[in-house]
């Protein structure tokens, strides 16, 4: 077998022969599955390529300094898919000057579709993060994938969130793959939501490699000083495909 980096052109071989690489999201039961994004008309008629968005963010500081965070990243268009997506995290003091700053990655959002992501970074003195997304012209493919095809392909469901004696917050579940390819690298990545439905942060994990046509469980442990919220939202991305 040959292990390749996920790229659009192996996606579409993949969904030429019957299924598809998705390093997109899911939300999971019992949260109700979000509608599609909204079709951009000006994008469909013109070709025009638009920039993809932060829709919204969260974060808070644990005990120890950590900053943890979740990200909602949208891509409003119909044809263009992104890869190695850049996000610039940067922490502030209470000054407002910069203590540090580092660069997140997600592999790949899909057209017309929405994921998340999260983190945890540590910024000595810092009081506030901020984000902001890197729309290089390097990262796009032109593809006929809608995300929200291959969401249903690779997801996560059984969500289940307990917590310790100590506080700390353990999210757990199952991650299926249903694809004739197998996968290595992918994150789960857990958003948490305020009861207006603000995102407050989130956390993530690794999951194991995942073979062809496979479900396996997983958890995002020891996740400290979680506010008060109404509900977790779960959403996977993928790494790298062996196909």
């Amino acid at each position: 077998m040959k292990r390749i980096v996920v790229q659009v052109c192996s996606v579409l071989l993949c969904f030429t022969l019957g299924f598809a690489i998705t390093g997109c999201s899911r939300n999971t039961e019992p949260i109700d599955q979000d509608e599609p994004a909204a079709t951009n008309d000006a994008s469909d008629k013109t070709g025009e390529r638009q920039d993809l968005k932060i829709t919204e963010s969260g974060y808070w500081f644990d005990e120890y300094g950590f900053g943890n965070y979740a990200i909602m990243i949208q891509n409003p268009n119909m044809e263009w898919a992104a890869e190695s997506v850049q996000v610039k995290v940067t922490g502030k003091d209470d000054a407002g000057q910069i203590v540090g700053s580092n660069t997140e990655y997600l592999s790949m959002i899909f057209p017309n579709g929405e994921t998340a992501l999260c983190g945890e970074t540590l910024f000595e003195g810092a009081s506030t993060l901020e984000f902001q997304l890197i729309n290089s012209k390097k990262m796009w493919t032109e593809v006929d994938i809608q995300q929200a095809q291959l969401d249903q392909l690779f997801f996560a469901d059984a969500i289940n969130e307990t917590t310790n004696s100590f506080g700390d917050t353990t999210v757990s579940g199952q991650a299926t793959n249903q694809m004739d390819a197998e996968i290595d690298s992918s994150t789960v990545n857990a958003v948490f939501r305020d009861e207006t439905g603000n995102v407050l942060g989130g956390a993530y994990t690794y999951l194991d490699t995942m073979t062809p046509d496979s479900t396996l469980p997983f958890s995002i442990t020891g996740i400290g000083n979680v506010p008060t919220h109404a509900k977790v939202e779960v959403y996977l991305n993928c790494g790298n495909i062996v196909s």
